[in-house]
């Protein structure tokens, strides 16, 4: 037995695999003729269909049109009391972890370590 009858054999099998493939898949041509035939290609549009796709704009250019209308407004005076307000409360802003730096603490466990 030499190396190459594992190589020829294999071929062979797969040869013989491709020939039945070919054997029972239908041709294209058939298959296209029949999709053709039957009108599988074009699917009619329904009115339902056509329906949806109007709303469906109608509601996209409704959401536009308020985006862009909010976008365009002037920002009112309440607007910039808030926002000096925020800038107020973040300054007087501390750590959650500031109990941590007491002093108190330090001398607990400055203690401990002698």
């Amino acid at each position: 037995m030499n190396s190459q009858e594992p190589d020829n054999l294999m071929r062979q099998l797969f040869s013989e695999q491709r020939a039945e493939d070919g054997r029972r898949a239908p041709s294209f041509d058939r298959v296209w003729r029949n999709a053709t035939a039957r009108g599988a290609l074009s699917a009619p549009v329904t009115a339902w269909g056509v329906r949806l796709a109007l709303v469906s704009c109608a509601v996209l250019m409704a959401w536009v049109s308020v985006w862009l209308w909010n976008g365009t407004q002037k920002p009112q005076a309440s607007a910039k009391k808030e926002s000096i307000t925020v800038v107020a409360s973040l300054t007087d802003w501390t750590s959650p972890t500031e109990c941590l730096l007491d002093s108190s603490l330090w001398t607990l466990t400055s203690s401990s370590n002698q």
